[in-house]
């Protein structure tokens, strides 16, 4: 008999489940048709692609090997106009022989995660970041993990910037970087024969959700409370007559688990589930095995607010055949609906890759031509109705004005909803810094697909703040509705530091000689710079302002 293992091997599933917000409400489908966004190509087998997105840029990582040589070797590039560009160098490391990939972007700084082969029987994970200078080591060393080579052998996530990596050695560890190393946490590693280890990080409390392969076939999830990794709810429960489950993804929206696998039945046909926690038992999304039946390789998932999307390449070998196409499918109003026009793609892709941006899914496939002996990774996009397709100031800016400029273009031109609000928050506290109805011409300017608000209230200095915007709040011509922003991660950017002209983060000598070039008539401030020099609040910029800065760069007061 074919051992777990192979089993596992023989399945080829990737899920990745990032679910926001599934509620019980009606929303509407994604876009009628696929859009081109773009080829990537080069030399040799392009494989193991994850795509990521951030403010508005999308990226790339694959794994890069040439016919005949046994090397595997780590790219990321980004998409800029029409153009891919290498991020940081043509390699991410020297290492030649990488096997899994994981691509992250939080607050505009790039993450990989690799696996890579070791001798006896041990693999090595590393985390490597780029910032805009070049690749480095987050940490200062690879995990070394000793123990059976296994598929899917570790997670890779970033939180509010800080990393989180976990992996199996038939039990799991989860390690966290936190002042300057990595750290394990938690009491105490978990699980029995663990496989294919999913970490989720919601608000600071990891998730892991993994399966379990003896004494049975089950898919667990834990969650670390405190210093103790504690089981949610029971196992979760899988349809009847399976043989062997796969690749469990999880996702925990407003302290909801959402977790996603893979399962093959008594006849070799594999289906899709999705299950959810609500508080006391896990219940079915949408209905039991809604996948076709046919063996389902390279599943993702993606979703934002109230849609989730499920992506896969089915393959079908009855009949002496080799048939591989890709699928697309959405949550929508409580079942699962094939996206129109989804085949589109050609049926001799390998790999699929999904990523969402506020305004569209971009899927990526890719395949090899053998005339020219060339990888190819073509990327396509699908609206997702009205969205945001950029805003000022920019997701996690620094050094904003104490009273900027806030404006949003939408994908669409807009029209204001009576009722509905656009609300300027303190990331701290939630507290509501200025709140405007979004129908109130005095303060919410609307030309088009542009929305520039006029705030009446100054921001703290050195502060985070985020833009809440209500469900609902605007409607585009078409009928579509915008979904609102309620997460702070999505629209949050910090103040500028009360003294600093120089937009370093702190008070320096330069910002004290440029204050006093000002008070000398050499040069001019802008209103705004005026107000972040004013230390004392008095209306006038001078030499107690300058005193203030002095003190504050030699440590007696700030």
């Amino acid at each position: 008999m074919m051992s777990l293992f192979k089993r596992a091997l023989l399945l080829s599933l990737a899920l990745v489940l990032l679910l926001a917000g599934l509620q019980n409400k009606p929303v509407q489908a994604a876009g009628p048709d696929w859009m081109d966004v773009g080829t990537l190509t080069d030399e040799g087998y392009i494989t193991n692609v994850s795509l990521a997105t951030y403010d508005g840029v999308l990226y790339a990582v694959y794994v890069q090997s040439k016919p005949g040589i046994i090397e595997r070797k780590l790219k990321v590039k980004k998409l800029n106009g029409s153009t891919w560009e290498p991020v940081g160098g043509e390699w991410v490391t020297e290492n030649k022989f990488i096997d899994e990939v994981q691509l992250v972007v939080s607050q505009g700084v790039v993450y990989v995660a690799y696996k890579t082969n070791s001798p006896r029987s041990s693999y090595s994970v590393a985390v490597k970041k780029y910032e805009g200078d070049a690749w480095k080591a987050v940490g200062d060393s690879e995990f070394v993990v000793e123990g059976v080579m296994t598929f899917e052998a570790f997670s890779f996530v970033v939180d509010e910037g800080i990393p989180y990596v976990a992996y199996t050695t038939s039990q799991i560890t989860v390690k966290k970087f936190d002042n300057g190393s990595w750290q394990t946490i938690g009491n105490d590693r978990f699980g029995n024969h663990a496989q294919a280890p999913h970490l989720y990080v919601d608000k600071g409390t990891p998730y892991v959700a993994y399966q379990e392969t003896n004494p049975a076939a089950d898919i667990i999830l834990m969650k670390l409370s405190g210093q103790t990794w504690e089981k949610v709810g029971s196992k979760i429960p899988l349809p009847s007559w399976f043989m062997w489950v796969v690749s469990p993804k999880v996702y925990v929206d407003n302290g909801t688990p959402y977790v996603a696998f893979g399962q093959q039945d008594m006849n070799n046909a594999q289906h899709l589930n999705v299950r959810k926690y609500n508080g006391s038992s896990w219940e079915s999304v949408g209905s039991e095995n809604f996948s076709d039946g046919t063996q389902a390789m390279h599943i993702t998932f993606e979703g934002t607010r109230d849609q989730l999307f499920v992506s896969y390449q089915e393959f079908d070998g009855r009949n002496g055949g080799f048939n591989m196409k890709p699928v697309l499918k959405q949550y929508l109003n409580g079942s699962w609906v094939t996206v129109p026009s989804q085949g589109t793609f050609p049926t001799d892709y390998y790999d699929i890759a999904i990523a969402l941006d506020p305004g569209a899914l971009y899927v990526a496939a890719n395949t090899f031509d053998q005339a020219t002996n060339k990888g190819k990774l073509d990327i396509k996009l699908i609206p997702l109705g009205l969205q945001i397709s950029s805003h000022t100031p920019a997701k996690d800016a620094t050094g904003v004005p104490l009273k900027p400029s806030v404006s949003m273009t939408f994908s669409q031109s807009v029209a204001p909803v009576s009722g509905k609000t656009i609300s300027i928050r303190k990331a701290s506290d939630n507290s509501v810094v200025e709140s405007m109805a979004v129908d109130d011409a005095q303060k919410v300017s609307i030309t088009g697909n542009t929305v520039s608000l006029r705030l009446n209230t100054s921001l703290a200095s050195n502060t985070k703040y985020y833009v809440s915007i209500d469900s609902g709040a605007f409607l585009s011509g078409d009928g579509s509705v915008y979904k609102g922003i309620a997460d702070p991660k999505e629209w949050s950017f910090t103040t500028l530091v009360k003294g600093d002209l120089t937009g370093d983060g702190k008070v320096t000598p330069a910002d004290i000689l440029l204050v006093n070039q000002y008070i000398l008539g050499k040069i001019t401030l802008t209103p705004e710079q005026l107000k972040a020099v004013d230390m004392n609040d008095d209306g006038v910029v001078d030499a107690k302002d300058t005193a203030i800065m002095m003190n504050i760069y030699l440590g007696r007061a700030g």
